[in-house]
């Protein structure tokens, strides 16, 4: 094992990889191997080496079956997003008449995913003549109360499908007006589009001003808790769409109304930050999502003593453990290797929404020397993404990082926003006990990214 590590360090270049050197270490997967024990186990099984089995996200795998079902090609349903299905995303939104981003938010998947659940029980037979891609926006129409065939007149033959507000054809909505393939009734399991309430009278009494949170609890309601298998993806939106309603997001300590919504801020702006920098990091290496997940799927065994033990043992301890594997690994010092692949896996597994490469890979980088990536292990912690919440453990990881910032560590998210984004922090950690958190809400329900978070130039 050493001298597999070390032969390989000695090949690898000071300063940062090039796309083309990081394309053949991740595509090689010798250092990997090398860390999990798998060129061992290839020279006892030669050829038949055993290969980690692709890893999917199933939210992700539906969009694709659904995208290739209205002729928008995802590729294969694997449950992984890359290049293929981020295209079709963004032919879907084009068609639609959405915002082109190549990543579905919370209403475009449903609707999305609605319509592919709608047609595969039958809906669309009450709309003659209406095929593909169309079905998409007849579904739009049937899922709000409208008749797509006497608003278009495009149906065959003219007949039109009743009303669907109270009934109707196999496939129609009940008395509730939700569509049974939505959750709501007896199949399925995507909401209906979310559409905005009538807007009050106009001499109606003005509406409180009120300052949103992803926290706050719903008097009368209890939900389920699903913070074992939460979408990190879904949980960044969920922020987004809080920030933006306050205004923006918070950008100085002055400025922090609720400690939860300004923490979950700097967390998303964080996992975007990660998965931008792998985007680049790849920029011209001929890797494949599938070699990535075997490659990645080998950090997270290596790492598994450390990130199960998130919850149960002090972040000094874990931090002491962590330094001593990658020490062993490479006894020579030279981990850059393993940084390099660490980050790669942390921009990846923020963009498959899979919390236990990100943990991972977080652990990895902490273990290389990498300190102020322990904010991500805070702000996981924290929310309960991927591990269970453990609030003062938590905190253990920030001050992990912030103490390695002050030291002179180099930032590692966002550098030219650092001493802003510590602030905010610092100041939400100090400012008591977080909000409290509804389930579902401060941590939303399963997967997508993203955008409107505080902006950064990659280049920094």
């Amino acid at each position: 094992m050493t001298t597999a590590i070390s032969g390989l360090a000695l090949t690898l270049p000071a300063e940062r990889l090039h796309a083309d050197d990081l394309g053949k270490v991740i595509v090689g997967g010798a250092i990997l191997c090398a860390l999990t024990g798998c060129i061992k186990q290839s020279r006892q099984t030669g050829s038949q080496r055993r290969m980690t089995p692709p890893r999917g996200n199933p939210t992700v795998r539906a969009d694709q079956q659904a995208l290739n079902y209205f002729g928008y090609d995802a590729g294969g349903a694997d449950g992984v997003t890359g290049k293929r299905t981020r295209s079709a995303i963004s032919r879907y939104q084009g068609y639609m008449g959405y915002p082109v981003t190549g990543q579905l938010d919370t209403y475009q998947r449903q609707t999305l995913v609605g319509a592919y659940n709608w047609a595969q029980s039958g809906g669309n037979a009450t709309y003659p003549g209406i095929q593909g891609q169309e079905l998409l926006r007849a579904y739009a129409s049937h899922s709000r109360g409208g008749n797509y065939c006497q608003e278009t007149g495009r149906c065959m033959g003219g007949g039109y499908p009743a009303p669907n507000n109270y009934g109707g054809p196999p496939g129609y909505p009940g008395g509730n007006g939700l569509p049974p393939q939505t959750g709501y009734g007896a199949t399925g399991t995507m909401p209906a589009p979310a559409y905005p309430q009538p807007m009050p009278p106009l001499n109606a009494a003005p509406l409180p001003t009120q300052v949103m949170t992803t926290g706050g609890a719903l008097a009368g309601f209890e939900l389920p808790d699903s913070s074992g298998n939460r979408s990190i993806t879904d949980h960044c939106q969920t922020v987004k769409m809080v920030s933006s309603a306050n205004g923006g997001p918070v950008r100085s300590p002055a400025s922090i109304v609720n400690p939860t919504q300004a923490l979950d801020e700097q967390f998303c702006s964080a996992s975007t930050y990660a998965v931008s920098s792998t985007e680049r990091m790849l920029s011209g290496a001929q890797v494949t999502d599938e070699q990535l997940t075997q490659n990645c799927g080998q950090v997270v065994d290596f790492m598994a003593a450390e990130t199960d033990a998130l919850g149960t043992r002090p972040a000094a301890d874990l931090l002491a453990t962590a330094q001593q594997k990658i020490r062993q690994a490479a006894p020579d010092g030279n981990t850059q290797v393993l940084v390099q692949t660490g980050e790669v896996c942390l921009g990846y597994g923020y963009r498959t929404d899979e919390a236990d490469v990100v943990l991972a890979a977080s652990m990895l980088l902490v273990g290389a020397g990498a300190r102020p990536y322990a904010e991500l292990l805070g702000h996981h912690l924290r929310d309960g993404l991927g591990v269970q919440a453990d609030a003062e453990r938590a905190r253990k990881w920030y001050e992990t990082a912030f103490s390695s910032l002050d030291d002179g560590a180099a930032p590692v998210f966002l550098p030219s926003q650092s001493a802003q984004r510590v602030e905010i922090m610092r100041a939400a950690l100090a400012g008591g006990a977080p909000a409290p958190v509804l389930t579902g809400a401060s941590s939303a329900g399963a997967a997508p990214a993203p955008s409107a978070l505080p902006s950064f130039n990659i280049g920094n």
